[in-house]
């Protein structure tokens, strides 16, 4: 079965053959070996013909065989319906039900029984069906190349040592048609590719080999590889948290804010008023608070953050009209975990509300809860918190969009859990028993859409003038053919399907995956998007890109795919799995690893030498607009 349209790299193979198999012959016509030339067209023959075989293998189950025969055809996966391709046995767009280790190839679009790769030069899926003929191949290929390099080997040999009988025989016969130098490049041509080619061959039967003794798959392999590395890159993550960066404001240290610790802040004061709101908030006398109608969920308000700045040393100016919560912060110590000690303070101010007796009516009381009514109070819908360090020390201030009148209720009592959020405003809806603005996970918003794309191509633009910085405090060079992304709304579905399981190794698009935390509001979802793109992006400051910007996969994986000049568009998706929120971006290209044919990693882009240079390798079809090959 031919998988959608031929590839480059299956022409270039067929290619090959036809090239190299000529050559074999022609080299190896000589009175010193008769029958080597009958061998290696025999050779030939067979391998082409189990390449040929192999191509055209059809590898779908049976009863998507027989559906296929009847003229059933599959079906557009639909993300908003199914969560996966394959669930509970049943594929969503073969519409059949499949066996354990099955998996459906995008690429050929049919599931594979025991799927264990996508082979790039057969164009063609190998699986349970057809292991065993592609491991034949692959012997094939190694005992051919063998024989054909030992025999370029010793013809060579034969001739350089000038024999007798060599001299003698290429006397009568190669001289008479071509001149004998072209027949010695024949030689050490094939001589060379088949070497080549056998190395290559042998060390991939090798692997699968391995594969076969441990009773895994290559894609299980893949898989179990990259999340080896992800757990290693968290552990590293995880080690780094807590360094902070100082800035000077009037006259006062106050901290660079991080959007881990934005996020953290955040999580706290939503995870502490959904549990107040479910009526499982402690208070004084071991008894409960009530429940409530109308506790909204926060969300993060940058230009309130400005405000807790600005007055972070002096909290008790009258023209500030925010709710506000003011403590000390201990920021001694170079090596600590702001969020560990930011959370001590406010885990400080919430269990206030177990010194009150507030399981009757949850009054606001400025002299016993002032913190914990700010906190708490439901209308409350934006908040914003900052640290550093004044004249008496650290501080650590919070600001909230109400203040909580004295003697006024808190929220809105809900007398049993049934009449939780059914005072929440027309404008929002009940997400986990808070009154929430934002829309389910997953649900992308076009401003979302646009500051995705505005965050890469303004950093490619940045790469493409020169201006990047790399490992060693030097910059990147500029780059002569970087093209601007536009957003792809058909790739957008496809990064929709596969959110939970990006691994697929059929996936013929370029894919940067991350962890994302989704249990804040819809307006922080931007600050935790950029900071996964930030992650990626800067990897290109830990490794030496200045002379020339060539991609690694292990250093430099998800920033060599977003800086890719050749890529044009672009789209992410973000959503809830079982082990998390996940955030995936998928890209037209991918970097090109090296491998026989190739010596090394692709380029990025295309060097320019000098800012002269930038934008003169856009095609024809595209325009120079800004430092970025922009389509006409």
């Amino acid at each position: 079965m031919l998988c959608h349209r031929p590839s480059g790299l299956q022409l270039l193979s067929y290619f090959l053959t036809v090239l190299l198999f000529p050559v074999a012959c022609f080299s190896s016509v000589s009175l010193a070996f008769p029958i080597c030339t009958t061998c290696l067209i025999a050779s030939y023959v067979f391998v082409y013909a189990q390449n040929i075989f192999l191509t055209f293998f059809d590898v779908s189950p049976d009863e998507l065989v027989i559906r296929r025969k009847q003229g059933i055809k599959p079906v557009k996966f639909d993300p908003r319906r199914h969560s996966h391709v394959i669930e509970r046995g049943f594929c969503n767009i073969c519409q059949i039900h499949v066996k354990e280790k099955t998996k459906h190839c995008r690429r050929c679009n049919i599931c594979v029984e025991v799927f264990d790769h996508h082979c790039i030069w057969l164009n063609n899926c190998i699986g349970k069906k057809n292991y065993r003929l592609f491991i034949v191949l692959l012997v094939s290929i190694v005992f051919l190349s063998s024989g054909a390099t030992v025999l370029g080997f010793l013809q060579l040999l034969f001739w350089i040592s000038d024999t007798e009988h060599m001299q003698e025989m290429s006397a009568q016969i190669f001289s008479l048609v071509i001149p004998l130098w072209v027949w010695l490049l024949a030689s050490f041509a094939s001589f060379a590719s088949h070497l080549a080619i056998g190395a290559v061959t042998a060390h991939l039967l090798r692997f699968h080999i391995k594969l076969w003794k441990k009773g895994i798959t290559t894609y299980r392999f893949i898989i179990d590889q990259r999340q080896k590395k992800t757990a290693s890159r968290e552990t590293i993550s995880a080690q780094n948290e807590g360094s902070i960066e100082r800035v000077l404001n009037e006259g006062h240290a106050v901290e660079k804010l991080g959007d881990e610790w934005r996020n953290a802040v955040l999580k706290f004061h939503n995870e502490h008023r959904r549990k107040l709101a479910k009526g499982m908030q402690p208070t004084a006398g071991e008894k409960l608070m009530p429940p409530a109608k109308d506790m909204n969920e926060l969300e993060w308000d940058s230009d309130m953050e400005k405000e807790a700045k600005a007055f972070i040393c002096d909290p008790t100016l009258p023209s500030v009209d925010f709710g506000v919560t003011y403590d000390s912060i201990d920021l001694s110590g170079s090596n600590f975990n702001i969020s560990t000690r930011t959370r001590a303070v406010l885990k400080k101010w919430w269990n206030q509300a177990k010194k009150t007796d507030l399981s009757s009516d949850p009054i606001y009381d400025r002299e016993k809860i002032r913190e914990f009514g700010n906190m708490a109070l439901a209308k409350n819908t934006r908040l914003a918190c900052a640290y550093g360090s004044c004249a008496d020390g650290g501080k650590l201030l919070c600001m909230y969009d109400q203040m909580p009148m004295p003697t006024h209720a808190l929220y809105q009592k809900a007398s049993v859990p049934a009449e939780i959020c059914t005072a929440c405003s027309v404008s929002t809806h009940c997400v986990d028993s808070l009154c929430s603005s934002r829309k389910p996970d997953g649900s992308i918003t076009d401003k979302w859409r646009n500051a995705v794309l505005k965050f890469h191509n303004e950093h490619r633009r940045k790469l493409a003038k020169g201006m990047q910085p790399t490992a060693g405090a030097k910059l990147m060079p500029p780059a002569k053919d970087m093209n601007e992304l536009k957003w792809d709304s058909d790739m957008e579905e496809e990064a929709k399907a596969f959110i939970c399981d990006p691994t697929l190794p059929s996936v013929d698009f370029g894919v940067t995956y991350g962890r994302i935390d989704l249990d804040g509001s819809s307006s922080d979802i931007f600050a935790r998007t950029r900071a996964v793109l930030n992650k990626w992006w800067n990897k290109a400051k830990k490794t030496d890109l200045s002379s020339d910007p060539i991609y690694d996969r292990e250093k430099i994986r998800e920033f060599g795919v977003m800086a890719l000049a050749k890529n044009t568009r672009l789209a992410c998706a973000y959503g809830s799995c079982a082990d998390g929120g996940k955030l995936l971006c998928m890209y037209d290209q991918i970097p090109m690893l090296s491998h026989a044919l190739v010596t090394q990693n692709e380029l990025l882009y295309k060097k320019a030498v000098d800012g002269g240079e930038i934008c003169t390798g856009c095609p024809t079809s595209a325009q120079c607009v800004n430092y970025l090959c922009q389509a006409k």
